[in-house]
């Protein structure tokens, strides 16, 4: 991926993991020599994670460390970077070779990613879901009005919420 290639870094194994712990979502093993990614939820092993979540949990588990100021500002960093490359050209965004897991579907052909997405949209409205672009992890636009707003010791907690939050999901 281009926000690895900037920095040198290469992980040499990424696969798929299966925990037990349905919090955990991605392991660091070696200082980045495999990454797992859990790529399906903890109680549906035949479905997937939302894409979003599975590039916010690489990227976490490409930053690896110590969940402190330093940890969050280079994951905000590679946040940004990724939110651009996608913006530019989604196929840019993670290159590299990959193998196909599978095939067209039973019986017929497989749906192109254009028609898959915008069938994922009409069922995202008909749920009453969100839909149209949002940000990939990283910091919130409204962050920057909570520091003008908030005292140094509310900033402080809301940051401590966070660790505690990415402890749960860390395992």
């Amino acid at each position: 991926s281009h926000v690895s290639q900037k920095r040198n870094w290469r992980v040499p194994l990424v696969r798929e993991f299966f925990p037990t712990n349905p919090n955990l979502l991605g392991v660091n093993i070696n200082r980045g020599k495999e990454i797992c990614i859990r790529l399906r939820p903890y109680h549906d092993e035949k479905s997937f994670l939302e894409f979003d979540l599975l590039v916010g949990t690489m990227l976490h588990e490409l930053v690896h460390g110590p969940h402190d100021a330093r940890f969050y500002a280079l994951l905000n960093e590679l946040n940004a970077e990724y939110d651009h490359h996608l913006s530019r050209d989604f196929r840019e965004a993670f290159e590299g070779a990959g193998r196909r897991i599978g095939g067209p579907p039973a019986g017929g052909r497989a749906v192109g990613g254009r028609t898959a997405a915008a069938a994922a949209a009409e069922a995202r409205v008909r749920a009453g879901q969100p839909v149209g672009g949002r940000r990939l992890g990283g910091v919130p636009t409204e962050l920057g009005a909570l520091e003008k707003a908030l005292t140094p010791g509310e900033m402080a907690v809301i940051a401590a919420e966070r660790r505690a939050r990415d402890r749960i999901w860390c395992g």
